[in-house]
């Protein structure tokens, strides 16, 4: 009871042994002190059942004190609900299936054995921990609230799991001002579950959370692309063919087609194609300047969140260039193909001579070898050449290619003119064996050739704009005198190049 009648009087003796007793009175006594407010441990949940919530606390200092209640907040106020008899309890089990769907706020009271009862206590709550599942990140991201209130705070914060209902194990701490954490390294379709510990910075203060389990349907990703070729078709298209993996039907989106100058880059990406399922895809570069540049060309896969998944090999396209030498040889050069599985076996040169291709080519080399010296002194008797020439390199995959491929690529073509050759003799003999006094040459542009000759007063004996026609000795249907004439002569070649000479020539009788 929290209150009483308490009465007094006073008795004295003498030394006789006789006694006397003053009146009696009295008054009402109220104990009306309130004991020490007491602290909760902790507030946790078993994640194996969750509905049950351990609300644990720390004995009240105050030496009357009796037992202890236990309240829940509701939102708007606190609820009792339930009571513990004895100075030492400290521990509540309390049934509450709503804990697994979230947090629960707890808190407590101490009452003495006059019904005082304490203020209520600093507030707990529960941990609730969700876990989604981020399929473009294959993670599974865990968000739990921070745990409040706890005696010296939150030290960190206990990660476990738990695939495919094997028994909890530890996954990862976290400090205690975290109160998320990222699982990356996941096996697509198992089942995870996971929990999280709030552990002081007495090891042996933990509360632990509800259960949340994800399962983790990943991305199906390629696990190959194989750049087959890039091939130069004319000089601003190349075509780069692609093998991609399209089993299990992949989750990508396209396929991004880049450029370098470099192996190593920069890249540039300059072309995409969306997924059909087709493990060939073909890619055209219509910005290429394929008579000036190499490229390097390599294919990106991109997934269904819009990541780079997957990068292939290089191709590398081959250019060819060169230079005529007065000698009548074309000097040309080319660079490596690259990079194929089965490695390059051969090269062949094809050539045309003013735009009639060889149906075969002029030489196959193996490789290493990049370059070569075209002799064409058998290719210059005019009107049958005028002295351009065209080449193309086309490059052979050799054997060992895993994916069974022998691939072909083409350079750009190359094209050259040979200068123009002049050749004047220095005297002839009409009906000899030298009977016709004319240039020859080699590579010329016929529209603009023109031929004369003069005798010695200066007077215009013959004139020509045919090539290869010439002075037949005669001047005005009449034989000339022998003796020597002057002549000129000029031609523009086939490159552009103008020649004009000048001289003298004997004529012999």
């Amino acid at each position: 009871m929290s209150e009483a009648i308490i009465n007094y009087r006073v008795e004295t003796g003498d030394l006789v042994g006789c006694t006397s007793n003053s009146s009696t009175d009295g008054d009402l006594f109220r104990d009306i002190t309130r004991p020490t407010v007491s602290l909760l441990d902790t507030v946790s949940l078993d994640p194996l059942n969750p509905s049950q919530v351990s609300v644990s606390w720390l004995p009240s200092p105050s030496g009357d004190v009796v037992g202890y209640i236990i309240y829940q907040f509701n939102g708007a106020s606190w609820d009792s609900i339930g009571s513990v008899v004895g100075i030492n309890a400290s521990y509540f089990l309390h049934n509450n299936s709503a804990a697994e769907f979230a947090l629960q706020r707890y808190s407590i009271a101490a009452y003495d054995s006059c019904r005082n009862i304490s203020n209520i206590g600093t507030s707990h709550n529960t941990l609730f921990i969700t876990a989604k599942l981020d399929i473009c990140r294959s993670a599974i991201d865990l968000r739990w609230n921070p745990y409040i209130n706890m005696v010296n705070s939150v030290a960190q914060y206990n990660i476990y799991v738990s695939e495919n209902g094997a028994p909890f194990s530890f996954l990862a701490s976290v400090p205690g001002s975290n109160i998320t954490y990222s699982h990356t390294t996941l096996n697509n379709g198992s089942e995870y579950c996971y929990y999280v510990q709030a552990q002081g910075n007495t090891v042996t203060r933990t509360a632990s959370s509800n259960k949340a389990c994800e399962i983790a349907n990943l991305l199906t990703l390629p696990t190959f692309s194989y750049l087959k070729k890039a091939t130069v078709v004319d000089v601003r298209r190349v075509v780069v063919e692609c093998l991609v993996d399209t089993a299990d039907n992949p989750d990508v989106s396209k396929y991004k087609l880049q450029r370098a100058f470099e192996k190593n880059g920069p890249f540039i990406t300059v072309g995409a194609i969306s997924y059909t399922g087709d493990p060939i895809i073909t890619f055209n570069d219509f910005s290429a300047r394929t008579d000036q540049y190499s490229y390097y060309y390599r294919v990106i896969t991109i997934d269904s969140c819009g990541n780079d998944v997957l990068i292939s090999n290089v191709g590398r396209t081959i250019l060819l260039s060169g230079k005529p030498e007065f000698n009548l040889i074309n000097e040309l050069v080319w660079n490596y193909y690259e990079e194929w599985l089965g490695d390059v076996s051969k090269y062949s040169l094809f050539r045309s001579v003013d735009g009639i291709w060889s149906p075969t080519p002029i030489v196959t080399v193996n490789n290493g070898i990049l370059e070569y010296n075209d002799d064409v002194t058998e290719l210059y008797k005019y009107p049958n050449y005028n002295g351009r020439f065209c080449y193309r390199i086309e490059a052979y995959e050799g054997a060992g290619n895993t994916y069974g491929f022998t691939d072909t690529s083409s350079s750009n073509i190359f094209c050259l003119v040979q200068e123009p050759h002049l050749f004047i003799p220095s005297a002839f003999t009409p009906g000899g064996k030298n009977p016709i006094f004319k240039p020859e040459f080699i590579y010329i542009d016929a529209k603009n050739y023109f031929f004369a000759v003069f005798n010695r007063w200066g007077q215009k004996v013959y004139e020509t704009r045919i090539p290869g026609e010439g002075w037949n000795g005669l001047y005005n249907d009449k034989i000339a005198p022998e003796g020597t004439y002057v002549y000129t002569v000029r031609i523009f070649g086939t490159n552009g190049q103008e020649i004009e000479k000048s001289g003298s020539v004997t004529l012999l009788r």
